[in-house]
Order: structure tokens, then C-alpha cells, then sequence
């Protein structure tokens, strides 16, 4: 009777806080000046009528030509790509470059990292802070827009949250339950939560042990529907889609030093294009750094400018872990959180690539002590985590690859009387003369923080202001691919690509040989290029249906469609971001390479040397990746 009294109260209370706390959410929600989805009620930006984004050389004749920009955008990042957009809709003249390619810098390989937004809920309560209740609101809307912008790249996938006690059953689902009434009240909703028996989610994770290895029992767990977004595409249709609506965008230009006047005001920067190894001049009114926001970065950006920054000297960085694993290790479109085991982080398992993937989750807080062997200890980690709550082990041979990334915290004061310090998902501004800096936020917000930069430029100089849109409207945008996928597109592509060309090699002669489009092929081009499939398909049905990998669903077509259409110049633009074979299977990919070379070689006719360099840094790059030895 005493448990039942004690079980009672405790439901009562969090109930309690969790409807006020969604009311005061919502109220906040309908006094602000938010405005909400504008793409399903039908007011939507139409994208000129052009058969693909401008090509690279295209975009580096117009760097060239000596055309004066009211901004210079430098990183590829979902930042950088979101300014750039912004701007163009804005009707500025905006250019964007990039060292590397897009979505290159922090971009976690196996991406999910649009979860995460029970953080904001966590910090609101315990610091009684209302900032992170109007991040909590911006997450929601973010996470919902997404797939109403990319639905091909936005995966909507059940991620279920195994629970090993009644306490964690209630305090988990009443987090569930106060994000699903904001999000109703909003028209956000992408699904609703709700508990499962452990017997009901042992069937769909049937390798999900009834009891784990430390001796605890399953009790059930909360299952609700979460944005999964293939982050390296989203970002690189986001910069394209940019290019579509006027924005001048490169990829591999670097940034050499900026152009400073007698005032230090940045007029441009000097750029290398590092495909021809030449300098190009670029004038611009202002300059938005973009680029991963370590104190380190921008420092070399900034050179003789101001280094001493309060709000570059606030970030931090934390870095995350994941393995590629074997396909068994988590049903098809589903993901798993586990729990923290042993004070080590969270650590998402799921569906991906038609792979699975186990990576650690980035929480806020304080900054942990980082030992000296932290990269073997995050691997560990995520081996333990996964072992602890599976019914089987996984074993060094079930390790595909391994990786890292690092993301970035501003680290602010926070509590009643502002003693305490930890990293915060929240964003800042700093403004040096006329280069403007984001640092901070989370993944998901880059379109709110990219409309922020562009709103404090317009605020600096009226003149600019009064010829441009103040509005932004990149809300009402549909990224390159989006216009006429639905999710029935696989079908059609099988239907109408029923048969690709292959070619075969008899003797000295290639011929070509006919074979049946596999439904997995199919529906991974859905997935990844939305409407463009098709153009993917004719080459596929033209003598590039050949799979790169025997046990993955990636044609040679693809590879010469990001050559022709997304700016893939070099073999870890493809294999890393374009597609992820790198990630998933390193070893693979070693031995296809000086097939995908010879390819990628002859779409861009390169040199002996150039070739022989792609190789060597194609191969560094696959070591790196793949799982220590046992």
C-alpha cells in the first residue's frame, strides 16, 4: 500500500510539472512571432528552371571574373550552406567556398544527430531557464521542417528506449509525452510516443536481451518517432540547392588570407582553388565564418584581425565515436538508445546505410576529464553499451570501421545566480568589424542560426537592407531533389530502369551485358537523390549499373552523376560523403579502389600522377577508418 501511495504521488507530480511545463511552453509558442508551416499550407519558393546546379568550373569562372559580393560565406558546413541560401533568397550577391567539401568538417558519419532536443527539457527544469524552452520549440518546428524540405534525406524511423526500471519507465515517458503536446499544439508532430511491453520491443529488436549482463531486467521501454537525416547529402543538396537560386558555390577552395583594409575590415579574401593550385581574388562587402568554430580556425582565418574574442574564446568541443557493425545488429529503419553504462555516454544503434551503426551521444554538461587513451575508451565504450543490453557480443570481425568527429559547445554560466559553468546547445553571435561568426548551436537549428547571421548583417549596413528581402524565407524551400519524390518513387524507378547495361570484359573486348535492377538499388536512389534517381537510372540503363561494392546497393552511375551534377572531385568526395562506403565497409573499398579510381579518372581526366595521388590518399583515409587490431 505504502509503494502504491509512493507510485501515486510520484506520477501526480511529474504530471504536475510536465503540464505546466507544456503550458507554459505552449503560451510562450503563441506570444512569439514564429510562424509555422508555411511548405504544407502551400506558400512555397520555386526554384529556377535549371536541368542541375551549375557545374564547379562554372563556379570558379564566376570567382574569377571579379564580381563584387555583398557576402563571402567561408565553410560548406549546414551553416554555411544555410547563409548561403538565405542570402540568395534574399536577393544578395553571395558567394560560398570550401576547403575540403561540403559537410566535410564535424558531420557525423552515421547521423543522427537531430535527436537530442530532451537536453533543452533537462536544462529548463534544473536551471529554471527559459532560454532553452524556446530552443526546446525551435528543435521541434526544425526536426518537423526537415522533412517537409528534404522528405528523401529525412527519414522519420522508431527509436525505441529500453527501460530497466519503473522509474525510468515514467520519468522517460512523461519527456516523451510534453515534447508530443508542444508539438501538437504547433502542427509539428511527426508521430506520437508511447510504452511497449518488453516483450512487444524484444519482437521488434529481437536481439534485445530480457536482462542484461550487469543483471538487470527489462521492463519495457517508450518508443516515438525521431528525425534520422543522412546529414553529409542534406548539407551538400542544401549548398547545390543554394547554387540553384543564384549563390556562386566551390568546393576545395581555401582560403588563404583575408583582404584587410587600413581599418582591418575585411574586403574579400584570397582563395586557392586546390584543383589548379591558383589563387583567386574574391571582393566582398562581408565576410561570414562558417568553418568548424574552434578557437584554432579562426585564428588562422582572422590572422592580423582580432584573435581575443570572448564568445570564440566560450567554445568547446566534444567529440563522438561510432562502428560500423554488422547488419544483424539492428532491424531494418530502427534505432535503439541505450543508456549510459558505467558513466560512460548514451549510445544510439541503428538502421543505416542497410548496415547498422552504434555511435555515442553528445550530451551537454560539464566537460568530462579526457583520458590519454580516449579513443580506444570511446570504442570500448559503445562495445560494452552495445554487449550489455544484446543478447549476443559483438566481436571484433562484427567491427566494420570506427570513427570520429568533434562538435561544438559554447560553455556559459547558468543557474539563478550564474556560478555554475557547462557547454550549452545554445548559439552566439560575435561580430569583428564586418566578419560575423556563429558559434555553438545544435545540428538541427542551422536554418534558425543562419537566419540570425543574415539579419545582424542586414542590421550593419542599411544599404544593403533596403535592396534585399529583410524576410527569410529559407522556411519555404525545398531542397534540390524534393519536388517530385514521394515515397513510392523506388517503384517507379524499377518500373522504368527495369534493365541497367554492365559492362563485361571478354578478352581485350568490353561488351555490355544485361541485368535486372535489384529492388535495393532502387530504393537506396530514392532515398538518396530523390527526384534526380532518374537521372541516375539513365546512366545506370547507358553502361553504369554495376555495383562499386558487391555487398552494397551503390552503382557506377552514381559516381558519374556526382561528377557531373554535385561536384565530387576527388574519390573521398564520393566515398565519404556523397555516399558512405568508406564508413561502411573500408576494407571493400580497398580493394575496389583502383577500379574507382581508373573510373572517377576518366570522368575527370586526370593525370598518372594525379591518380596515383588519389590512390595514396584514398588509402590513408580507409586505414584510419577501419577497426583496430584485435
Amino acid at each position: 500500500m505504502k509503494f502504491r501511495h509512493v507510485l501515486l504521488g510520484a506520477l501526480g507530480g511529474v504530471g504536475a510539472g510536465i503540464g505546466l511545463g507544456s503550458i507554459g511552453g505552449c503560451a510562450y509558442l503563441y506570444a512569439s512571432s514564429y510562424r509555422f508551416n508555411r511548405l504544407e499550407d502551400g506558400f512555397e519558393v520555386d526554384a529556377p528552371l535549371l536541368e542541375s546546379p551549375p557545374s564547379r568550373e562554372d563556379q570558379i569562372s564566376k570567382l574569377k571574373s571579379g564580381e563584387q559580393y555583398d557576402v563571402l560565406v567561408i565553410g560548406g558546413s549546414a551553416l554555411g550552406s544555410g547563409v548561403a541560401l538565405d542570402c540568395a533568397l534574399r536577393g544578395l550577391k553571395v558567394a560560398l567556398v570550401e576547403d575540403v567539401d561540403f559537410a566535410s568538417s564535424s558531420t557525423s558519419p552515421s547521423s543522427f544527430g537531430i535527436g537530442g532536443g530532451f537536453q533543452y527539457i533537462r536544462r529548463a527544469y534544473r536551471n529554471v531557464d527559459p532560454i532553452q524552452i524556446s530552443s526546446l520549440i525551435s528543435w521541434i518546428h526544425e526536426k518537423y521542417l526537415m522533412t517537409k524540405q528534404a522528405p528523401h534525406l529525412a527519414e522519420v524511423m522508431p527509436v525505441a528506449v529500453p527501460c530497466y526500471s519503473f522509474r525510468e519507465v515514467i520519468r522517460n515517458w512523461f519527456k516523451d509525452i510534453a515534447v508530443d503536446s508542444i508539438a501538437s499544439s504547433m502542427r509539428s508532430s511527426i508521430g506520437s510516443s508511447r510504452f511497449v511491453s518488453a516483450s512487444e520491443i524484444q519482437r521488434m529488436f529481437p536481439t534485445l536481451a530480457m536482462k542484461t549482463s550487469r543483471g538487470k531486467m527489462l521492463r519495457g521501454s517508450i518508443l516515438r518517432e525521431e528525425v534520422v537525416p543522412d546529414e553529409a547529402r542534406f548539407v551538400s543538396s542544401l549548398a547545390l540547392t543554394a547554387s540553384l537560386h543564384g549563390a556562386t558555390v566551390a568546393n576545395h577552395a581555401e582560403v588563404k588570407e583575408l583582404i584587410l583594409d587600413d581599418e582591418k575590415r575585411a574586403l574579400g579574401a584570397i582563395i586557392k582553388d586546390t584543383e589548379t593550385q591558383q589563387e583567386i581574388k574574391v571582393n566582398a562587402s562581408y565576410v561570414v565564418n562558417a568553418m568548424d568554430p574552434s578557437l584554432e580556425s579562426s585564428v588562422r582565418l582572422y590572422g592580423d584581425l582580432e584573435t581575443d574574442s570572448e564568445v570564440i574564446n566560450a567554445v568547446r568541443t566534444r567529440k563522438k565515436c561510432g562502428t560500423a557493425l554488422a547488419r544483424y545488429y539492428s532491424p531494418e529503419n530502427a534505432c535503439m538508445i541505450i543508456p549510459s553504462v558505467e558513466n560512460g555516454p548514451p549510445v544510439a544503434v541503428m538502421s543505416w546505410q542497410g548496415s547498422a551503426a552504434a555511435e555515442t551521444i553528445i550530451q551537454d554538461g560539464p566537460p568530462p576529464d579526457v583520458p590519454e587513451d580516449a579513443e580506444v575508451r570511446d570504442i570500448d565504450d559503445i562495445v560494452t553499451a552495445v554487449s550489455d543490453v544484446l543478447s549476443l557480443d559483438v566481436r571484433q570481425q562484427d567491427l566494420k570501421s570506427v570513427w570520429k568527429s568533434e562538435h561544438s559547445f559554447v560553455s556559459e554560466k547558468y543557474g539563478r545566480r550564474r556560478k555554475n559553468e557547462a557547454l550549452s546547445p545554445v548559439h552566439r553571435i560575435d561580430v569583428t568589424n564586418n566578419v560575423i561568426s556563429s558559434v555553438g548551436g545544435h545540428w538541427s537549428d542551422y536554418r534558425l542560426r543562419a537566419c540570425e547571421v543574415v539579419d545582424t548583417l542586414l542590421e550593419m549596413d542599411e544599404s544593403l537592407k533596403r535592396g534585399s528581402d529583410s524576410e527569410c524565407r529559407t522556411e519555404f524551400v525545398k531542397l534540390l531533389g524534393s519536388d517530385e519524390w514521394d515515397p513510392s518513387s523506388f517503384a517507379f524507378i524499377m518500373r522504368d530502369f527495369e534493365e541497367v547495361q554492365i559492362p563485361k570484359t571478354t578478352g581485350r573486348r568490353v561488351v555490355m551485358e544485361t541485368s535486372k535492377m535489384e529492388e535495393s538499388v532502387a530504393r537506396r536512389l530514392a532515398s538518396a537523390y530523390g527526384d534526380q534517381a532518374y537521372r541516375v537510372g539513365r546512366l545506370a540503363a547507358q553502361g553504369f549499373g554495376r555495383k562499386i561494392l558487391p555487398d552494397h546497393s551503390v552503382m557506377e552511375a552514381e559516381l558519374v552523376y556526382c561528377v557531373q551534377n554535385e561536384m565530387a572531385t576527388t574519390v573521398l568526395d564520393f566515398l565519404s560523403r556523397r555516399t558512405r562506403l568508406a564508413y561502411l565497409d573500408p576494407k571493400e573499398c580497398l580493394e575496389a579502389l583502383p577500379q574507382i579510381v581508373q573510373l572517377m579518372g576518366e570522368q575527370l581526366s586526370w593525370t598518372a600522377k594525379r591518380r596515383e595521388a588519389e590512390l595514396k590518399a584514398t588509402t590513408n583515409f580507409l586505414k584510419s577508418v577501419s577497426p583496430p587490431a584485435e
